[in-house]
Protein backbone atom coordinates (compact mmCIF):
# COMPACT_ATOMS: atom_id res chain seq x y z
CA UNK A 1 0.00 0.00 0.00
CA UNK A 2 2.88 2.36 0.69
CA UNK A 3 4.21 1.72 -2.81
CA UNK A 4 0.81 2.58 -4.25
CA UNK A 5 0.67 5.69 -2.06
CA UNK A 6 4.03 6.72 -3.50
CA UNK A 7 2.58 6.17 -7.01
CA UNK A 8 4.81 3.18 -7.70
CA UNK A 9 3.87 0.64 -10.32
CA UNK A 10 2.93 -2.47 -8.36
CA UNK A 11 2.24 -4.67 -11.38
CA UNK A 12 4.30 -7.83 -11.48
CA UNK A 13 5.57 -9.53 -14.62
CA UNK A 14 5.56 -13.31 -14.43
CA UNK A 15 5.25 -15.37 -11.28
CA UNK A 16 8.10 -14.43 -8.92
CA UNK A 17 6.75 -16.59 -6.09
CA UNK A 18 7.16 -19.77 -8.12
CA UNK A 19 10.91 -19.54 -7.57
CA UNK A 20 10.40 -20.40 -3.89
CA UNK A 21 9.64 -23.87 -2.57
CA UNK A 22 7.03 -22.52 -0.15
CA UNK A 23 5.47 -19.86 -2.39
CA UNK A 24 2.17 -21.70 -2.22
CA UNK A 25 2.11 -21.32 1.60
CA UNK A 26 1.49 -17.57 1.35
CA UNK A 27 -1.94 -16.56 2.61
CA UNK A 28 -4.31 -15.70 -0.25
CA UNK A 29 -4.77 -12.12 0.96
CA UNK A 30 -0.99 -11.51 0.82
CA UNK A 31 -0.06 -13.13 -2.51
CA UNK A 32 -0.24 -9.96 -4.61
CA UNK A 33 1.80 -7.87 -2.16
CA UNK A 34 4.37 -10.64 -1.63
CA UNK A 35 4.77 -11.08 -5.38
CA UNK A 36 5.43 -7.35 -5.74
CA UNK A 37 7.87 -7.33 -2.80
CA UNK A 38 9.83 -10.22 -4.32
CA UNK A 39 9.74 -8.67 -7.80
CA UNK A 40 10.90 -5.29 -6.40
CA UNK A 41 13.75 -6.95 -4.50
CA UNK A 42 12.46 -6.14 -1.03
CA UNK A 43 12.10 -9.80 -0.11
CA UNK A 44 14.82 -12.19 -1.23
CA UNK A 45 13.95 -15.30 0.73
CA UNK A 46 16.14 -17.54 2.79
CA UNK A 47 19.28 -19.25 1.61
CA UNK A 48 17.28 -22.47 1.36
CA UNK A 49 15.11 -21.21 -1.51
CA UNK A 50 12.13 -20.41 0.69
CA UNK A 51 10.29 -17.31 1.83
CA UNK A 52 9.04 -18.76 5.13
CA UNK A 53 5.73 -16.87 4.83
CA UNK A 54 4.21 -18.41 7.94
CA UNK A 55 7.29 -17.82 10.09
CA UNK A 56 8.56 -14.78 11.93
CA UNK A 57 11.25 -12.42 10.73
CA UNK A 58 14.43 -11.99 12.72
CA UNK A 59 15.71 -8.58 13.66
CA UNK A 60 18.42 -8.90 11.02
CA UNK A 61 15.90 -9.85 8.32
CA UNK A 62 13.72 -6.86 9.16
CA UNK A 63 16.75 -4.54 9.19
CA UNK A 64 17.75 -5.78 5.72
CA UNK A 65 14.19 -5.27 4.47
CA UNK A 66 14.12 -1.71 5.81
CA UNK A 67 17.46 -0.87 4.19
CA UNK A 68 16.25 -2.19 0.82
CA UNK A 69 12.93 -0.33 1.20
CA UNK A 70 14.70 2.93 2.01
CA UNK A 71 16.89 2.54 -1.07
CA UNK A 72 13.89 1.69 -3.25
CA UNK A 73 11.70 4.55 -2.12
CA UNK A 74 14.35 7.26 -2.05
CA UNK A 75 15.85 6.43 -5.47
CA UNK A 76 13.99 8.75 -7.80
Amino acid sequence: RYAQYKSRDVQVDGEPLEAFLDGDAISSWAVEAMAWAVDAGLLTGTGAGTLNPQGTATRAELAALLVRAEALFTAE
